[in-house]
């Protein structure tokens, strides 16, 4: 409603990304339909189990990664 009727529209978002919302699957895409950046915040603070996991940390070796570097490019290629 608030997008719908605001007469200048939002460019960026800055909203925390972690597990208990969903990794923000809906709001990510409503950004994405409306060109709209969407940037997160407490990206490893609040994700440190999924880079910790040891198949990721197993990955990232391989790929000459840290665990949180290839984290970060996870967050980049889903949006």
């Amino acid at each position: 409603w608030a997008y719908d009727h605001s007469r200048i529209k939002p460019k960026v978002l800055q909203n925390s990304f972690h597990a208990k919302s969903g990794h923000d699957v809906e709001i990510r895409a409503f950004c994405k339909e409306h060109d709209i950046e969407y940037q997160s915040f407490f990206t490893l603070t609040s994700n440190n189990e999924a880079y910790r996991h040891r198949d990721v940390v197993e990955l990232a070796k391989e790929k000459g990664l840290t665990p949180e570097g290839l984290f970060f490019a996870f967050c980049m290629a889903i949006g």
